[in-house]
C-alpha cells in the first residue's frame, strides 16, 4: 500500500506543479497535495484494516510485527522449510 500511497503523491505533485503554472495558485496546490495524502490515509485505512489497533489511526503493533517476519522472510534472514525444499535440486526449465 505505500507504493500505491507513493504514486498518488507523485501525481498529487505533479498536478499542482501543472497549476502552479496555469497560474492557479500555490495555495490550491497545497490543497490538492493535501488532499491526496488524506485520499491516501483513508483508503489504507478502509483497505487494510488488519493494520490498525481500533478505530484510531496508530498501526497494530501485532501488524508491525508481521512486517519485520515478512522481511527477514523476504530477504533470507529466515529459512523456513519451503525455501528448503528447493536446495540442492536439479533446477528444471519449462
Amino acid at each position: 500500500m505505500a507504493s500505491f500511497a507513493l504514486v498518488i503523491a507523485v501525481v498529487a505533485i505533479v498536478e499542482s506543479w501543472h497549476q502552479i503554472r496555469r497560474g492557479g495558485g500555490k495555495a490550491r496546490a497545497g490543497l490538492s497535495i493535501a488532499l491526496a495524502g488524506v485520499v491516501a490515509l483513508v483508503t489504507f485505512r478502509v483497505a487494510a484494516p488488519d493494520a490498525f489497533a481500533g478505530a484510531g489511526l496508530w498501526p497494530s503493533p501485532r501488524w508491525i510485527a508481521n512486517l519485520s517476519v515478512a522481511a527477514t522472510l523476504a530477504d533470507g534472514t529466515a529459512d523456513v522449510p519451503p525455501g528448503l525444499q528447493w536446495a540442492n535440486r536439479v533446477p528444471y526449465g519449462f
